[in-house]
């Protein structure tokens, strides 16, 4: 069906293409010069002045995007000849057989390949470039198959027509990107924010009364509210769970999920709603209630402007309220998850048990801040008996990873989870970990201590199955071993057991480097220079390993229009640059200097580093493990992400270096101005 489609593109474009092409600089010109007379001076007005301004594009009418515009596009990812119309089929089969069952956002009748390759091509790429992290056949297309993603992302940006599509292909891009390794590459929230605002710009925030033509303009209805429910409980989780400000308030199509009265709730009012909807609703009830009211009573003083987290409350008893009320809708929202949810279908099922993964994590955000104050008023002192609020901690962050090692990883969906999963269990597990310091050992009772240490490396076994991680550069598989690096110095023998040496394989028969402990070394080098530490053994041949070919190159098609050459071809693949699924430069013995994330950040000096049997290989510390790195997380009682007040969050601007004057004249020569354009003002 795609490739039938991509031949239809192709023939209407080279029909259309040079009539576009004849009248678009006229058109141009028009915009430009303010319109002409006449008959077409509105259709040539810009903005409000314009008639059409606010008519919605044939890609909003529930049909397919207009072959014969200029601005049609196709995927790049399929004109590069990177995938085939049959991989195309396969990679759509792995996103809904396994990756909507997280996001619940796309519907298989609506977003069929080639009903998804006309209606958005950026959504289209998105889908094929996520599904194929599980696609076994090529482990080498996933990173390049990202990359088009990311370029589609931004080109989208600008040039496509706003879409409830284009909003859940950047919902796609937040859930499931690429992970980061500094916080300034990160794009995930970047990536919501855009999506929400597209939302809002859409309308998908305002109920409508639209009298109801077809189960198709039923579906696209559905999709539409479906999208805006996925953008707010989004937003509203990660704010929640990482302290931020979220971005939507509850609304009339939130309330809507809970029914009021004769009202059904939402997902209950038409046969074609998706069988996920009971369970989308039901966390957005629980955020757009009690998550939503807790936040305002910790973030926002009604009597004064406050900044932060509100210190001046009774945050224990504030959390007991709130720990309270999540455990009884937990029970209430299991009850009805039993009597409505399809028992047959292995996906609601396993929708099912997320239910006290999400339930206990945020038990656990909530209680935390309480923990956080009771330790702030013990001033460091554990005299006493232990605080109630210690337990429930302990048990909320147990509960996280019971249900990720005992019942979600006995399933075939933690494989395909977002990263979030993992990193928000590996959070839970350091927090555990946290309590095993020994300035924290009188708060542990009885056997405490070991139950920790257990259900923690149960969960680093879990994350390292074969079934569960993917190859060695997974999300899952990165965690286990910077959970075991943690763990590895409170354990009685004081060794770890992630560094034997011995040089493992992953799911794809990619040898991975050994965890070596750093041995000690002359730090002076020749002429007393001091020399960095050397790499581990067999880490360079490990690092060239895995590198397909042929590259791949991109030319893209002449203009008829243009007498001139054509466009130069671009590479988009190298094979040289490739190491181990992720885009790495290539190294050497020269160039690489060591194989610890002291390279990327400075070694902590809390719990990390040299301190430890193992440590995380070059180029694999992912952003979320720099919060739990972090000396701040290690001092106070919270989980990684969440930050108490502190006296003074401003930026010291003497540390702030002035761009040196010199360097900026090199880079800068007035005579090498392209001439076509003036050195000030806009083209002539």
């Amino acid at each position: 069906m795609a490739d039938l489609a991509l031949k239809e593109k192709k023939k209407t474009s080279s029909r259309s293409g040079s009539k576009s092409r004849s009248v678009s600089g006229t058109d141009e010109n028009d915009r430009m010069s303010g319109g002409s007379s006449g008959a077409g001076e509105d259709e040539n007005a810009v903005g409000v002045a314009n008639s059409d301004y606010f008519e919605a594009a044939p890609v909003s009418k529930f049909g397919l995007r207009s072959h014969d515009g200029d601005r049609a596009e196709y995927p790049e990812i399929m004109t590069s000849g990177l995938i085939t119309p049959a991989e195309v089929e396969k990679l759509f089969k792995i996103f809904f057989d396994r990756l909507n069952v997280f996001v619940s956002i796309l519907d298989p009748v609506l977003h069929t390949p080639a009903t998804t390759f006309g209606r958005c091509p950026f959504l289209f790429t998105v889908v094929c470039a996520i599904s194929s992290r599980y696609y076994v056949e090529r482990p080498e297309l996933y990173t390049i198959a990202m990359r088009f993603a990311r370029r589609a992302a931004a080109e989208s940006l600008i040039d496509a027509v706003k879409s409830v599509d284009l909003c859940q292909a950047y919902i796609l891009m937040s859930v499931y990107s690429m992970p980061s390794r500094r916080w300034e590459d990160a794009r995930e929230w970047l990536y919501l924010g855009l999506a929400i605002r597209m939302a809002i710009d859409l309308n998908l925030h305002v109920r409508t009364s639209t009298k109801i033509q077809s189960e198709q303009h039923e579906r696209e209805l559905l999709n539409r509210t479906r999208t805006w429910l996925i953008c707010y409980n989004l937003d509203r989780s990660v704010s929640a769970q990482l302290g931020k400000p979220a971005s939507i308030r509850p609304d009339p199509i939130i309330r809507s999920c809970k029914a009021i009265g004769d009202r059904p709730a939402w997902w209950n009012s038409s046969k074609a709603n998706d069988p996920f909807d009971l369970h989308l609703c039901a966390y957005s009830e629980l955020l757009s209630t009690i998550i939503a009211e807790f936040q305002e009573r910790v973030y926002w003083d009604p009597k004064r402007e406050t900044s932060g987290l509100r210190t001046d409350l009774d945050l224990v008893e504030v959390a007991f309220e709130f720990d309270k009320r999540l455990r009884e809708w937990s029970t209430k929202t299991a009850v009805s998850f039993a009597t409505h949810s399809n028992a047959s279908s292995s996906q609601c099922a396993y929708r099912v048990q997320l239910l006290p993964f999400y339930v206990s994590y945020l038990r656990l955000v909530v209680l935390s801040l309480g923990f956080q104050q009771v330790a702030q008023k013990r001033n460091g002192k554990n005299d006493g008996p232990r605080p109630e609020i210690v337990k429930r901690c302990l048990n909320a962050a147990s509960s996280v990873l019971r249900t990720v090692v005992e019942d979600l990883a006995q399933t075939d969906y933690l494989r395909f989870a977002p990263d979030g999963h993992f990193v928000f269990s590996s959070f839970a597990a350091a927090f555990l970990i946290k309590m095993l310091r020994p300035e924290h050992a009188s708060l542990l009772e009885g056997d405490e201590r070991n139950q920790i240490m257990e259900i923690v490396e149960r969960l680093i076994d879990t994350f390292k199955s074969p079934r569960i991680a993917v190859d060695s550069r997974h999300t899952p598989m990165l965690y286990s071993r910077f959970l075991a690096s943690l763990i590895a110095k409170y354990k009685e023998d004081g060794g770890a057991d992630i560094g034997d040496g011995a040089t493992s394989v992953d799911s794809v028969g990619v040898p991975t480097p050994p965890m070596h402990k750093q041995e000690p070394h002359s730090p002076q080098g020749p002429g007393g220079v001091k020399s960095p530490p050397p790499p581990p053994p067999g880490i360079n041949a490990a690092m060239r390993r895995h590198r397909p070919s042929p590259s791949i190159e991109i030319s893209p098609a002449p203009d008829p229009s243009s007498n001139g050459p054509p466009p130069p071809s671009q590479t988009i693949f190298d094979p040289e640059t490739m190491v181990d699924n992720s885009l790495f430069p290539a190294m050497d013995d020269a160039n690489l200097t060591t194989y610890a994330p002291s390279t990327i950040h400075a070694a902590s000096t809390v719990h990390g580093g040299s301190q430890h049997g193992g440590q995380v290989a070059f180029g694999q510390m992912l952003l979320p493990m720099y919060a739990i790195n972090n000396e701040g997380f290690w001092s106070s009682m919270l989980p990684p992400g969440l930050t108490w007040p502190q006296e003074d969050w401003a930026m010291n601007l003497d540390t702030i270096e002035e761009y040196p004057q010199e360097t900026f004249d090199t880079h800068y020569q007035a005579d090498q101005v392209p001439q076509q354009y003036p050195q000030h003002g806009y083209p002539s």
